[in-house]
């Protein structure tokens, strides 16, 4: 190339003095062949390529810094329009973020918030959440925060069994917005390439209005079944009204009969109770207004009596409002009684046809007594899913559906109605003092909802047939230390007694390691009406318990026979 080869010249011209180069060596070499100097001839003659080589390596030099800047300017070109790209993207983000109505933004490991959020977070969420810690963003509590805190550590260290969505299931579901919003809170896990957990997606919605009508739909459908309770539990219905009139509202009023405040406290509340299983609000709102006022430490046999007088007429605007909702689902009440027994056509036909075949009279009263006179077990033990469903979802507690095992065998329902109905209690306790809330679960490992396990079982003991109920939840246990404390606040020393037997005072009157009382629960009269009513009975009732797995309710009861009903209803010989 003649640029290289000019670029040559002057180098030799500035630093050897010529313009020509290939001449001056070629004179040096004739002089030095004369003179017989062969190194310096072999010298002069590799000089020349050595010149060849070095134009090469210019024009090769060249070359590659050509191509270097080439490059160059495609690298800048291409960073130029990855820059960009990458431009456009965020404005993208940041458009889709801004064109959406919830509240969008991430938070790392730490809990800290990015710097990418959408504008519905200065909103919703009131402020803006860059840089800022998540707890703070929602306002936590200082138990939400530890919380919190502690889940991030299970999900970013993956040192739990349970899934991120799971975790996250103990975290808050909503905000408190101080103008009364309704903002719904959910959570989305971001994982990376390696499948490890990156950040998490907080979106907050603002669910007000959707709340407004879904409160709407629920209290159409708790009136719809309200009427399928009363159509399927219309004896128990009647047989609730009968019972209030009579403790209330007769003429010589039941109430008045009680010998002490404790009795008093568990008629109260286990009216309260079934009431509650049939949706009389008002009614289980007023008793729970007297049982608030008869956990004073003055209050008296004489001043409760006093403070039911002061409530009759609200017990009877809610007996009467009970009766116009029966009367617009049957009719005339008065033609409806408590201890009606429904059936369909095809049993009268069935025991009809008993009759005309005459096999004989033990054959036709068994079959009489199994028709008429008693109930499978299953059935009644069945109803009682209803209340812990209805307890789960008043107290805020997810629950599986309780599972019913063991013999399938009838009992006459009449002898153990009182001891079902009390029943109602001894699930609700579980549900309420048992059950862990969602995140005490979550974060000890178990399934988020609970459970509760009923099982019957027929056995014999001193040769009489006899029949045991177990009832077996998987919550928190019984802490035996509570109930030490309550034992010495009531004036008994534990001292000396083993946990087990220390347990089984939580079925007596008045006992109750839990203050407050709510729709859901009392001070205490509960398990005391169970352990009233098995006794009643000539039973036996054995609670046990393993603090974290749960407690179990064992209720031993002599099996009623067809001739013991006969007499107990008067019928007998």
């Amino acid at each position: 190339m003649a640029r290289i080869r000019n670029k040559i010249q002057r180098q030799f011209e500035r630093h050897l003095k010529t313009d020509d180069p290939a001449r001056l060596v070629g004179e040096m070499r004739a002089r030095a062949a004369e003179a017989g100097n062969a190194e310096c001839v072999d010298f002069l003659d590799g000089l020349l390529g050595f010149f060849e080589a070095v134009e090469k390596t210019y024009e090769d030099y060249e070359d590659k810094n050509k191509m270097a800047v080439r490059n160059l300017d495609l690298s800048s070109s291409e960073l130029t329009e990855s820059n960009r790209t990458l431009e456009r993207l965020n404005q993208s983000i940041a458009a889709m973020l801004e064109s959406l109505g919830p509240a969008m933004l991430f938070f790392n490991k730490d809990g800290v918030c990015a710097d990418t959020f959408s504008r519905s977070c200065l909103t919703l969420l009131e402020g803006d959440p860059a840089g800022r810690y998540i707890w703070e963003v929602l306002a936590c509590t200082p138990e939400e925060k530890a919380s919190f805190q502690k889940l991030l550590g299970l999900a970013f260290r993956n040192i739990s069994a349970m899934t991120i969505e799971d975790l996250f299931r103990i975290a808050p579901t909503t905000y408190r917005h101080s103008q009364g919003l309704i903002i719904s809170i959910k959570y989305r896990p971001i994982f990376g390439k390696s499948g490890a957990l990156q950040g998490i997606l907080l979106i907050a919605e603002d669910v007000t209005e959707e709340t407004h009508y879904k409160a709407l739909a629920q209290e159409r459908e708790k009136e719809t079944e309200k009427i399928l309770r009363l159509i399927q539990n219309k004896k128990d219905y009647l047989s609730l009204i009968v019972q209030i009139e009579e403790f209330f509202l007769s003429e010589n009023p039941l109430f008045y009969e009680q010998i002490s405040l404790v009795e008093l406290k568990g008629d109260l509340h286990t009216l309260k109770g079934l009431a509650g299983s049939f949706y009389m609000d008002d009614f289980a709102e007023t008793i729970q207004s007297l049982e608030t006022v008869m956990v004073k430490a003055d209050m008296t046999l004489r001043s409760a009596f006093e403070q039911i007088e002061t409530v009759i007429p609200e017990i009877f605007a809610a007996v009467e409002g009970a009766k116009c909702f029966i009367r617009s689902i049957f009719g005339d009440v008065e033609a409806l009684y408590a201890d009606t027994v429904s059936l369909r056509r095809a049993e009268l036909m069935a025991f009809y046809r008993d009759l005309s075949a005459q096999d004989g009279l033990e054959a036709l009263k068994t079959r009489y007594y199994e028709a008429f006179l008693t109930v499978p077990i299953n059935d009644l033990l069945r109803v009682l899913d209803q209340h812990i469903r209805e307890t789960a979802t008043a107290l805020g507690k997810p629950m599986k559906p309780s599972r019913i095992e063991g013999d399938s065998f009838r009992v006459p329902a009449g002898i153990y109605d009182d001891l079902f109905s009390a029943f109602v209690h001894l699930v609700r306790n579980a549900v309420d003092h048992g059950i862990e809330k969602c995140s005490e679960r979550i974060l000890a490992g178990k399934d988020p909802e609970g459970q509760i396990i009923v099982r019957a079982e027929l056995f014999t003991q001193m040769d009489e047939p006899w029949f045991r109920i177990i009832f077996r939840d998987d919550g928190g246990g019984i802490d035996t230390n509570k109930i030490r404390e309550r034992m010495k606040a009531l004036g008994m020393n534990p001292a000396g007694q083993s946990d087990q037997e220390v347990t089984q005072n939580i079925f007596m009157p008045g006992f109750s390691s839990k203050r407050g009382v709510s729709i859901v629960s009392g001070r205490g009269v509960g398990l005391s009406a169970v352990s009233k009513e098995v006794r009643k009975l000539g039973g036996s009732i054995f609670v046990a318990s393993e603090p974290g797995k749960g407690t179990t309710f064992a209720i031993d009861l002599p099996y009623t026979e067809r001739e013991a009903l006969l007499v107990a209803e008067g019928v007998g010989e």
